[in-house]
């Protein structure tokens, strides 16, 4: 009867393997935990009796809001055992309720010595019940969660790149700092990290394997399953085969359309990429040192002087140009003369300075007059953008 005071089993159980009756069995475990109470009043011995106690899975159901025991649910497809709400019905899966995967917190649905006791009382009214300390406690059964910082939930600072050249050169710390967290992300080890969703450390390999063929992983915390790319950009199976070499692109000082030619993917997938990734940089250091050297797509602070550029051009064409002898018309603007012409095929313009003879701009291939001057108007627009960045 001693080695089986501590088992999880019913009495049904242990009187066949005693060959003994229910009764017997009632008055043994009577007798056996009011003599452990007896040597051990703070009653520690004593909860670690296991002998007719059924103790159910302590949860919150999150439909119907029941906070109790869960009833046996079952098995799911992949032999996990499920529990269900004894209120609404709904199911849930047993082991994300499990602490380090040993044991999981429940509460006492059924005590045997409470049924010894009324078996006693019939003969000895006056019985008293022995003070019986548990060890399951209902309040220490629920996990702690927090909050989870979802990435899509991540506010953008707005800011604008100072006026300059596009250039592709990337930012070294910047590649090293994201590649360095790539590789971990998109690592094979089985050994469990902090949950991205509420950062804790109880976590644990899960061994059933996903389509991505990457390790996943689950939290004692918040309940949730997970893996190393949850919550970050490469979640997406493209993200992650072009991951190494979009990275370096981060740092361009450029448009979108320049670095999806280079990976050879449509502009608008790459225009949704880069918020992703300044979000999860934002996650992974929120001192936010690391974000503001993503330059890729980001806005251009333009001079008023440039910005002005526009309206004029819109007015380009209906300015009074001046038709001379030799068949070109000719326009003196913004500190330049404009000499627009046709030749045997096609169109061209030339552009020198007011106060010199030399050509400093000049084009041609041009199908119709429209063309070239518009084509003039932005080659002076390069000219003064050149002359406001060399000031």
């Amino acid at each position: 009867m001693i080695p089986l005071l501590s088992r999880q089993m019913s009495l049904l159980q242990a009187r066949k393997r005693l060959g003994r009756t229910q009764k017997a069995m009632l008055t043994w475990l009577l007798a056996f935990r009011k003599y452990l109470l007896e040597l051990d009043p703070t009653g520690r011995w004593e909860a670690k009796v296991r002998l007719g106690v059924r103790i159910a899975p302590q949860a919150q159901c999150l439909r119907c809001g029941f906070e109790g025991g869960f009833l046996s649910g079952g098995f799911d497809p992949q032999r996990r055992r499920r529990i269900r709400c004894p209120q609404c019905g709904r199911s849930r899966l047993l082991d994300v309720l499990q602490e380090e995967g040993q044991a999981y917190k429940g509460v006492v649905m059924h005590d045997a010595i409470d049924t010894a006791v009324r078996q006693r009382r019939k003969y000895f009214p006056k019985a008293k019940s022995p003070p019986v300390a548990r060890a399951a406690q209902v309040a220490e059964a629920m996990p702690t969660v927090q909050p989870r910082r979802l990435l899509h939930d991540v506010a953008l600072p707005k800011r604008t790149l100072v006026y300059g050249p596009p250039d592709c050169h990337e930012d070294g710390e910047l590649t090293a700092y994201l590649l360095e967290k790539v590789d971990t992300a998109l690592s094979q080890d089985s050994i469990a990290g902090p949950c991205p969703w509420c950062e804790s450390a109880q976590t644990e390999h899960h061994l059933i394997k996903r389509p991505s063929g990457l390790p996943g992983f689950k939290c004692r915390g918040c309940l949730g399953y997970f893996m190393r790319v949850t919550n970050t950009p490469l979640v997406q199976p493209a993200m992650r085969e072009l991951a190494r070499r979009f990275v370096p692109m981060l740092g361009w000082r450029n448009t979108v359309d320049v670095a999806a030619q280079a990976l050879g993917v449509d502009a608008s997938v790459v225009r949704e990429w880069v918020p992703t990734w300044r979000k999860w940089l934002l996650l992974l250091d929120p001192s936010g040192t690391m974000e503001p050297r993503v330059r890729l797509d980001m806005p251009v602070a333009e001079p008023a002087a440039l910005r002005r550029r526009a309206v004029k051009r819109r007015g380009w064409l209906s300015r009074a140009w001046l038709k001379r002898a030799d068949g070109f018309s000719y326009l003196s603007a913004d500190g330049y003369v404009v000499r627009v012409g046709q030749r045997e095929t096609d169109w061209c313009f030339e552009i020198r300075p007011t106060s010199a003879a030399e050509l400093i701009c000049a084009g041609d291939g041009f199908a119709i007059s429209q063309d070239a001057r518009l084509a003039a108007f932005d080659a002076i627009t390069d000219l003064l953008a050149a002359e406001f960045l060399s000031t």
